[in-house]
C-alpha cells in the first residue's frame, strides 16, 4: 500500500507542477489543497505508527532510512501545515502577506524540495538501489574518464580558437569566439549533437539551465 502511496504521489507532483499556478497551498485550489493534505496526513500516520514499532524508541535514530523518511516527512508537513497556518494568522492580523517576498522566496525553496521524496522509492524499490550502489562503485573510474574527456575538449579548443582568431569572422568562427564558447560547441555538436540545440536554446534563456541540462544529459547517458 505503501509503495503505490508513494507513486501516486510522485504523479501527482507533476500535476502539481503542471496544473497549480498558485505560490502556495493556502492559495491552491480546493482540489489540490484535499489531496496535498491527504498525502502528507498518510505519510505522517506511517511515521509515527513505525515509530511506536521500536521496542525501545532511541534506537529510531540508528535506522537511517526512518531518519531519512522523518526529514522528508517534516518537509512535507513544513509545506502543507505549518507554512499554511503561518501565511493564514499572519493574514487575518495584518502580518506578512502572500505576495512578501521573503515568504514566497521559503515556500518556492520548500516546493522545490519536495522532489525529494521521489528517494522513498528507493526504500520500497531495493533494486533501484542496487543499481545506485553499481554507479557509485563505477564513479572513480568515471571521474578520470571525465577528467580524459575535459582535457582533450580544451585541448582542441585552445587549437579551434587560435585557428578561429587568425581568420575573418564566419559562421563557423563564431563558434569559437573565445574559449569557453569553443569548449561548448565542441562538447554540445561533437559529443552531444542531438542534444546541442535544446541545451543552447535553454541556455539562451537562462543560464541556470545550462548546468541542469548538462548534468542530466550526462546521468541519461551513463544509465
Amino acid at each position: 500500500v505503501t509503495l503505490a502511496i508513494i507513486c501516486a504521489n510522485a504523479i501527482w507532483m507533476g500535476v502539481d507542477i503542471d496544473r497549480n499556478p498558485a505560490p502556495v497551498l493556502i492559495e491552491a485550489p480546493l482540489i489540490f489543497q484535499i489531496v496535498e493534505n491527504a498525502f502528507c496526513t498518510y505519510f505522517t500516520v506511517e511515521l509515527f505508527i513505525r515509530f511506536c514499532a521500536f521496542r525501545r524508541k532511541v534506537l529510531c535514530f540508528r535506522d537511517p532510512w526512518f531518519v531519512f523518511d522523518c526529514v522528508l516527512v517534516f518537509m512535507m508537513v513544513s509545506e502543507t501545515w505549518i507554512v499554511t497556518l503561518y501565511l493564514h494568522f499572519s493574514n487575518s492580523s495584518g502580518g506578512a502577506s502572500l505576495g512578501s517576498g521573503s515568504v514566497l522566496r521559503i515556500t518556492r525553496i520548500v516546493k522545490m524540495l519536495r522532489i525529494s521524496r521521489m528517494a522513498r522509492l528507493l526504500r520500497s524499490v531495493p533494486e533501484l538501489l542496487i543499481l545506485l550502489k553499481g554507479m557509485k562503485a563505477a564513479s572513480r573510474s568515471v571521474f578520470v574518464f571525465f577528467m580524459l574527456w575535459l582535457l582533450i575538449i580544451y585541448c582542441f579548443a585552445l587549437v579551434f580558437r587560435q585557428l578561429a582568431q587568425d581568420r575573418a569572422m564566419t559562421p563557423y568562427t563564431k563558434y569559437f569566439r573565445s574559449v569557453p564558447e569553443a569548449m561548448n560547441t565542441l562538447l554540445l555538436e561533437g559529443i552531444f549533437p542531438d542534444h546541442a540545440y535544446t541545451v543552447n536554446s535553454v541556455a539562451d534563456e537562462n543560464m541556470a539551465f545550462y548546468p541542469l541540462m548538462m548534468i542530466f544529459v550526462i546521468i541519461a547517458v551513463l544509465t
